[in-house]
């Protein structure tokens, strides 16, 4: 049996132009209600968030639950240039995964990936996850924004093989063992 976890951003990595501050405090959350924005667009726009430590280590264990990280987000409703991003998976400064070619619409959408095995297997420090979002605009005008509301990361928790014993109680004979096995 294995349980999820879910990595919602908790610190400010690159801040950008994006407002308002701190990020993290919106986009820690599942709610489209609360959001973070670029600014119009003329280059590309950069942020990234790190992500909380969560409850336990997640190992590697891809079998039953699949590792992956999101971002939800749209452009303005304004019409005018097509934006394009890109979303990244980091451990520190070392990149473990990517999307590109995203093009964003004007209603929120999580978009993401699930890991591969080779990916889960090079992280090695659970508490320095971070995403970043770079998007750029076409050519055109007026100029968009991009809309971020949630950035968050979903991986199982592997549980190791338990052993739990019975044992006597108020005099009685049966002992009995059980063999819980959480993967």
């Amino acid at each position: 049996m294995s349980e999820r976890q879910q990595l919602y951003a908790d610190s400010d990595i690159t801040v950008g132009t994006y407002t308002p501050t701190p990020l993290w405090d919106e986009v820690d959350n599942s709610s489209d209600a609360s959001f973070i924005t670029s600014g119009t667009h003329i280059t590309s726009k950069t942020c990234e968030v790190g992500l909380n430590t969560g409850e336990g280590d997640p190992g590697v264990d891809t079998a039953s639950l699949p590792w992956r990280y999101v971002v939800r987000m749209k452009q303005d409703g304004s019409p005018g240039q097509q934006l394009t991003a890109v979303i990244s998976l980091y451990q520190s400064t070392t990149l473990i995964a990517t999307r590109t070619g995203i093009a964003l619409t004007t209603s929120f959408v999580s978009y993401g990936d699930n890991l591969s095995d080779a990916e889960v297997a090079s992280i090695t420090d659970w508490t320095d996850l971070r995403v970043r979002v770079v998007t750029t605009g076409s050519v055109g005008l007026p100029r968009r924004s991009t809309v971020i509301s949630s950035v968050y990361a979903l991986f199982p928790i592997r549980m190791d093989r338990t052993r739990i014993r019975g044992t006597t109680i108020g005099g009685s004979v049966a002992t009995t063992i059980y063999d819980a096995t959480l993967n």
